[in-house]
């Protein structure tokens, strides 16, 4: 947005009209940044996004990539800045802000959501069961190489 608003520098019209284009609620910022991802990329995301809204304390970045079954360089093509803390190699990994928790809430909806956008609210229940899943596989896959 600032890259686009710098361009439009001298241009009275412009500008104005990229200012328009800024969402005016967290909430409309947020289905901005999911509605741009890649319908190759809407899985990986997912998962991301569930293992982080579910993780009972805070996870490496390492953890997040391996139960995501990414590639380590997917990682921050995958994640949007907004949504995610991902620029610390070090630190964990989190969302930016509690709002992003309770906006991913399937439960706190209270407007209709489009296709798009409702792949990415997943209830409690079916969060556990593919994270279980993704468990079992890692364990399976573990006992097999022994």
């Amino acid at each position: 947005m600032i890259r686009a608003l710098i361009r439009c520098h001298g241009h009275e019209k412009l500008v104005k009209e990229e200012l328009s284009r800024i969402p005016s609620t967290m909430e409309q910022k947020y289905d901005a940044e999911l509605l741009n991802v890649d319908d190759i990329n809407i899985e990986k995301l997912q998962s991301i996004l569930m293992w982080i809204s579910v993780s009972m304390r805070p996870m490496s970045r390492e953890e997040i990539i391996q139960l995501s079954d990414i590639r380590p360089d997917e990682f921050d093509e995958l994640c949007p800045s907004s949504l995610v803390v991902k620029n610390r190699k070090n630190s964990p990994v989190g969302f930016v802000h509690f709002s992003v928790k309770e906006y991913l809430n399937p439960t706190k909806i209270t407007r209709p959501l489009n296709k798009g956008l409702s792949r990415f609210f997943m209830t409690e229940d079916l969060k556990h069961a593919r994270m279980a899943k993704r468990c079992l596989d890692l364990m399976g896959a573990a006992s097999q190489s022994t």
